[in-house]
């Protein structure tokens, strides 16, 4: 079963006994400012969590495996984020 985002948004009007609208609204504002910074390029760090990181994948050259003779395709750069579980987070999951 996943966690979402409503999921998050409960929990936290639960826990901080907040309307589950003020709540909603302060999960997708910490997001848009995640993506914001991410987008920046900055690296966002959360001390005993994680650390987010935009990394870029070269690019390379592929080939279609169901049709060989049809050449080489050129794969272009992408970037993505980066996922570095802290080291506290880590051994909380693994105790």
């Amino acid at each position: 079963m996943n966690f979402t985002r409503n999921d998050l948004a409960a929990d936290l009007s639960h826990r901080l006994k907040i309307s589950e609208a003020s709540a909603r609204l302060a999960v997708n504002e910490f997001v848009d400012s995640l993506v914001t910074a991410l987008k920046a390029g900055k690296r966002v760090e959360f001390r005993g969590f994680a650390t987010l990181q935009v990394r870029v994948r070269k690019s390379k050259v592929g080939r279609n495996p169901q049709k060989p003779d049809a050449g080489v395709i050129v794969i272009p750069p992408k970037r993505y984020v980066r996922f570095k579980a802290a080291k506290e987070f880590d051994l909380g999951l693994n105790n």
